[in-house]
């Protein structure tokens, strides 16, 4: 253990009115030591003798504070959940997941050079964009807030919620870009210049469909807070249908093929199972599911049928 007593000097306590007579500093080495009275013969200059009722507080630095007497740790010697931040959160589970030799699962090449039936859907798709086009925006800013929308999800609510989000987010641009740079795919607007997207391309190749593989984890790690409850069919099956219409609007946009969101659809399973596979991201699973107090939803026993 290191200590280290502070001069008990400045305020000139212990000394009348703290000042001896002269310079008003004790004579000797003057530093308070123990119970702060004057050290050496501690007399001021005249008779000012360091007096007074001022008894020096000897201060100390601990190299383990609990030592101290009645030291408590504020909240425990564990950093509480609730006072993370989820961007710090994230990229834990990130690094977990991409630390499985797996971690990118497996993803076929794209279709051939035949593009002629994705083409005419991408053309056929046009007509769409007046009412999607509020969407396209927003999701190509943020695809976490449609979740949040859906499940009235505000800042600083449902921490662990959110983190399960922004993991899916993470994980899927990781494992999206891998893909993208092995199979380079073309974008659209490079074979056929006419569809005119409403965004500007993004700088990065085409297949798989990020957007959709995503949106596709969010859901699926939302969905599965739900697992086991009554409302898990249908928590399922909205959160889907929100991940495949984020997915599709890219398609509308005229950024993707659509047989690259077939792709996303193909290896978002993969990655999930994957995710449920460490263990940072089941212990963020188990926290989200009691921050929705779920116990009541539990499925029970079947009710016998009425006679």
């Amino acid at each position: 253990m290191t200590k280290r007593a502070f001069d008990e000097s400045g305020d000139g306590k212990g000394a009348g009115d703290g000042k001896g007579a002269g310079d008003g500093k004790g004579a000797g080495d003057g530093k308070g030591a123990g119970d702060g009275k004057g050290a050496g013969d501690g007399k001021g200059a005249g008779d000012g003798k360091g007096a007074g009722a001022g008894v020096g507080v000897s201060f100390s630095t601990l190299s383990d504070p609990l030592s101290a007497p009645g030291a408590t740790a504020i909240g425990g010697l564990v950093f509480p959940d609730d006072g993370w931040d989820p961007a710090n959160l994230v990229p834990a589970i990130l690094a977990q997941y991409l630390a499985r030799p797996d971690c990118m699962a497996e993803l076929e090449p794209p279709p051939a050079n035949d593009l002629q039936d994705d083409i005419t859907a991408l053309f056929n798709f046009i007509a769409q964009r007046p009412g999607r086009i509020a969407e396209i925006e927003g999701q190509s800013v943020s695809i976490e807030s449609y979740f949040n929308t859906m499940l009235m999800l505000r800042p600083g609510s449902k921490l662990w919620t959110r983190v399960l989000i922004a993991a899916g987010i993470e994980i899927g641009h990781a494992v999206g870009m891998h893909w993208k740079l092995v199979y380079k795919r073309a974008r659209p607007v490079q074979v056929a210049p006419l569809l005119m997207p409403v965004l500007p391309t993004p700088g990065h190749a085409s297949y798989p469909n990020n957007h959709a593989l995503q949106s596709m984890l969010i859901a699926m790690s939302l969905a599965a807070i739900f697992d086991g409850t009554d409302l898990a069919a249908s928590m399922a099956s909205q959160l889907g249908a929100l991940a495949a219409r984020i997915g599709e609007n890219r398609e509308i946009a005229g950024l993707h093929w659509p047989s690259d969101t077939d792709a996303s659809d193909t290896l978002a399973p993969l990655v999930f199972a994957r995710m449920q596979d460490t263990e940072v991201f089941q212990s963020a699973l188990a926290k989200a599911r009691e921050e929705w107090n779920l116990g009541s939803l539990r499925k029970g026993p079947a009710l016998p049928a009425k006679a």
